[in-house]
């Protein structure tokens, strides 16, 4: 596995097949970067509006942070792809452990499926992840995209190449309804601590502590109703899981 550029640099220019590879690496780069650009271009035009992939609205405050890369790797590294993708994924998240681990395990489901791909086919995904980070509530976006490579002579060196950009941005609580917002967190939830209700129902209750601090700092404190959706939102997230 390794960047493109630093692949082309390694390449012999004194002889022809090889200069050739590295013609043929240089198209791959420039199609890494189109999908990086065009990944950044979506990414942020959806959060001016809210709009996530499923055309749930969650609004931003503004962006903390940013991630992109685009890489080839042969089979033989794919381990070693998925772990640094998320390591890199990572060192945006400020959260506990756990947490960090579940979102890692999302991120590296989706990986798999990609590099899956076909001989010669582009695989794309594209998710949303909204979760505590206390003390905020934030909204990661991920999008994923990766081709087959099969050119023989490029097999050795680059077997897929695979694009990534994530984006890390504050979420407007005050426009996002308490229900809406622990929906979203479940998907982490149930990754990162399984069947664990007592961690479950301790990471819903500091999300119910910082989503309250938001709406109080917006007159509007959290409703009796509200609060009452911990225990039964805990429950459902124990019998969905039991029923897998």
């Amino acid at each position: 596995m390794g960047k493109l550029r630093e692949m082309i640099r390694g390449v012999d220019q004194s002889n022809e097949t090889e200069k050739e590879i590295g013609e043929q690496l240089k198209i791959l780069t420039s199609l890494g970067e189109s999908k990086v650009t065009i990944f950044r271009g979506e990414i942020e035009a959806s959060l001016k509006d809210g709009k996530t992939t499923d055309d749930l609205k969650v609004p931003i405050t503004k962006v903390l942070g940013s991630y992109e890369e685009y890489r080839a790797y042969t089979k033989r590294s794919q381990e070693d792809l998925a772990r640094d993708v998320i390591s890199s994924f990572k060192t945006m998240f400020n959260g506990g452990s756990q947490i960090a681990d579940g979102i890692g395990s999302l991120v590296s489901k989706s990986l798999s499926v990609l590099l899956g791909a076909g001989s010669g086919e582009e695989m794309m995904k594209k998710e949303y992840f909204i979760l505590v980070e206390y003390p905020a509530i934030i909204r990661y976006d991920v999008a994923l995209w990766t081709r087959n490579i099969t050119v023989k002579s490029l097999q050795e060196r680059a077997e897929n190449v695979i694009a990534c950009v994530a984006y890390k941005s504050a979420v407007d609580v005050t426009k996002l309804d308490f229900n809406t917002f622990l929906g979203c967190y479940a998907n982490v939830l149930q990754e990162s601590f399984g069947t664990d209700r007592d961690n479950i129902q301790k990471m819903i209750r500091e999300s119910a502590e910082v989503y309250g601090m938001f709406q109080k700092s917006g007159n509007r404190a959290l409703s009796q109703r509200e609060q009452e959706e911990l225990e039964v939102y805990t429950q459902k997230v124990m019998d969905a899981k039991v029923k897998k």
